[in-house]
């Protein structure tokens, strides 16, 4: 047995196959860097290292420092110390390029003799303070990078770059300093409130003031330009530094973008080119109030800060100073519009009984709630608005009552707003809704039947019910005449009246009865060749036959029979023939692999048959589907087929793996060929008496050409 020792190679192999490569196990300590000076460094400049290596055992050879990041490695001599080793960083111009948008990078420092690998290793970073940009990001670095206020750039070496400057430390420069960190950097300040945006509408002329911090203690005697980035274009405009503020010329603000609003950079400049720093990245946003809001309600209620209003002599949303001028009449968000306006309004009828909700949607419907609360009517009745279902200038919701008596009632639904008002072109109308007939009259206890129900004003109301008896029978849709709802399932087999409810109008059906009846049941699904055993089959082509019997099958309206292939559902129709018998055409399905002839495949299968579960899954207790391939029939040998007995014979495939003579159909022309038996590799079948005439792609009689045999 060999034990594992600490290896200079960092892995764990037999010791006798290197012995110069592994530790004594009675030093009980592996060889481990526990310290760099300096553990970064600038990366423009090239130091000595000291490395303190703990159990660094004595071995002949050079030592060797390898630098390893950015998918390169530089190596440099190392000396070997009584602490460990030393050794000099690889040549600046060697060294890798710091990724754009990164200040530093990482690169493993190690430790290895000449022929051999790394024994030692630990992490190494090179940094760069002239990657910053900005006063604030340079001495808020976490490397020891100091800012040049008057150079206006980051540094490591103050004496060198920094000579006569006003100098903001970094914080993390170690010793004293007079000024360190962003605080003392010169800077632009947040807005009156906190806001780190400027406002200004579009086609406006407007003088943009900005708060400054600790500017007058570095920059005095200086030239302040303000510079605008709008659409991509650089505007730039002379500024003044009054005590703690910037103040920009005045110029126009415009864009020519479609959008509501767009935001443009900002920057104040001084000494020529030199930016003060945005670290709260204050930025002007122009605007303009008529994209924002095309009607007065949705102008009015803008948020305040734009100082939007509606001109009515221009007739849309704007600034008061662009009102004609400022002369015209101008609607501030303390005033009311004018021109309420409903554009539409549903449901248009409801019983006479009443409790229907009116959805109105319109245009200057009231900037509160309280606006319109009090003002809306009902064909002359009052309907009480929600307050939560309120949007406003736009929507309400409200709740109206009948007039009390089945008698005709029509008028216009009208929204007050202080002293004007708004009136629909369309009546809302107060209907007697009758119901005629139901079908069908019966279906599965399951539930899942969808009745069809015969009426006048079968749409009336905002909430439309219907019951059998007391059992929901769940509403799909409705028209003037005709309404269609889905049963829910029945503890027993019942006869009930079909119930519906019009908002707070009950109607009840005693013509006739639902009637939930026994759920279907299956009792057996074939398909093949007689004689045979009858199991279902199919192909993925689909079609082929498959006999199903059963009980109560009569009661189901659309009965479909699927199979799963690799999870995924596919059907077909069936047709009912009575109460005990229906037939199904095996459904197609979409297969990327040709099923085995030999071994078909099984296939889950059920019935879909309204919500009854017992006829699904079948294949749990019944023979499952099988899938087989495609038949495959054979083109005749020679071009054109001369005809001379009474049959004619088609070769092939897999001919009668999943059919049967009944699944098939030869078509001559426009005539058929009558199918008179069916094996594995042929099919045989009667002919018309007389040639048919040949059909074109259209499918029309073309007497040119000679018929072909379709299968």
């Amino acid at each position: 047995l060999a034990c594992c020792r600490c290896s200079l190679r960092s892995d764990c192999s037999d010791a006798a196959k290197d012995p110069l490569y592994w530790i004594s196990y009675k030093s009980g300590r592996c060889t481990t860097i526990t310290a760099v000076t300096p553990n970064q460094l600038q990366r423009t400049t090239a130091r000595t290292l000291d490395l303190v290596i703990d159990n660094l055992p004595t071995l002949s050879g050079q030592f060797l420092c390898a630098f390893t990041a950015l998918d390169k490695t530089l190596i440099t001599n190392a000396t070997r110390k009584s602490y460990g080793v030393n050794c000099t960083t690889p040549r600046t111009d060697q060294l890798p390029s710091i990724p754009p948008g990164q200040h530093h990078f990482t690169a493993k420092l190690s430790v290895r003799m000449t022929s051999g690998p790394d024994f030692v290793a630990t992490n190494f970073t090179f940094f760069d303070c002239n990657t910053y940009s900005s006063c604030t990001q340079c001495v808020s670095s976490s490397f020891p990078c100091d800012w040049c206020v008057d150079g206006h750039r980051c540094t490591h070496d103050t004496a060198e770059n920094c000579r006569n400057d006003i100098l903001v430390t970094g914080v993390s420069r170690m010793g004293p300093s007079y000024r360190s960190g962003p605080t003392f950097c010169p800077t632009l300040n947040a807005t009156t409130g906190g806001s780190t945006e400027i406002l200004v509408s579009s086609g406006i002329k407007k003088t943009i003031r900005v708060k400054v911090h600790i500017i007058g203690q570095f920059i005095v005697q200086t030239r302040f330009v303000c510079q605008f980035n709008i659409e991509g274009r650089v505007t730039s405009v002379n500024a003044q530094l009054l005590g703690d503020t910037i103040y920009c010329d005045q110029m126009e603000f415009t864009y020519t973008s479609r959008a509501p609003n767009i935001t443009a950079t900002f920057a104040v400049i001084w000494g020529g080119s030199k930016p003060l720093d945005n670290p709260d990245n204050i930025h002007v946003v122009i605007y303009r109030c008529r994209d924002m809001a095309d009607n007065c309600g949705m102008c009015l209620a803008l948020a305040e800060k734009y100082g939007c209003g509606w001109c009515q002599v221009s007739d849309r949303c704007e600034v008061k100073d662009q009102c004609d001028q400022g002369t015209g009449v101008w609607l501030n968000r303390n005033q009311t519009c004018p021109n309420p306006e409903v554009i539409s309004f549903e449901p248009q009828l409801g019983p006479w009984e009443g409790g229907t909700n009116i959805t109105i949607r319109g245009i200057n419907l009231g900037k509160t709630f309280n606006d319109i609360y009090g003002g809306v009517s009902v064909a002359g009745i009052p309907c009480e608005p929600y307050a939560h279902l309120y949007t406003k200038t736009k929507l309400i919701v409200c709740y109206v009552d009948g007039p009390g008596t089945n008698e005709p009632r029509r008028g216009p639904v009208i929204v007050r707003v202080e002293d004007f008002r708004g009136e629909s072109k369309h009546n809302y109308e107060f209907v007697d809704p009758v119901i005629d007939a139901i079908s069908p009259k019966y279906g599965p206890r399951s539930g899942g039947t969808k009745i069809k129900i015969n009426g006048k004003y079968m749409n009336a109301g905002s909430r439309i019910q219907a019951f059998i008896d007391d059992i929901p029978c769940e509403i799909i849709g409705t028209s003037a005449e005709e309404a269609e709802c889905k049963t829910s399932a029945s503890d027993r087999q019942r006869s009930g009246k079909l119930r519906m409810k019009f908002d707070k109008g009950d109607r009840i059906f005693d013509k006739d009865l639902f009637e939930y009846v026994e759920d279907p049941t299956i009792e057996s699904a074939e398909s093949g060749v007689a004689g045979q055993v009858k199991i279902p089959k199919g192909i993925p082509a689909g079609g082929i036959r498959i006999s199903v019997s059963g009980k109560n099958l009569a009661y189901i309206q659309n009965p479909r029979m699927y199979v799963y292939y690799k999870d995924k559902q596919f059907s077909s129709t069936c047709v009912v023939l009575s109460n005990s018998n229906m037939a199904c055409s095996s459904p197609t399905i979409e297969f990327d692999k040709e099923p085995d002839a030999e071994n078909p495949m099984k296939l889950e299968y059920g019935f879909l048959m309204d919500n009854v579960t017992g006829v699904q899954n079948l294949s749990m207790d019944h023979n499952p589907f099988l899938l087989y391939p495609n038949p495959i029939y054979d083109k005749f040998d020679e071009e054109v087929k001369y005809y001379k007995s009474d049959y004619l014979t088609i070769n092939g495939q897999h001919l009668d793996r999943a059919c049967q003579e009944s699944d098939v159909v030869v078509q001559i022309g426009n005539s058929f060929c009558n199918v008179t038996s069916l094996s594995r590799q042929q099919l045989t079948c009667r002919p018309p008496t007389t040639q048919p005439p040949a059909l074109d792609e259209d499918g029309h009689v073309n007497p040119q050409e000679l018929p072909q045999v379709v299968v």
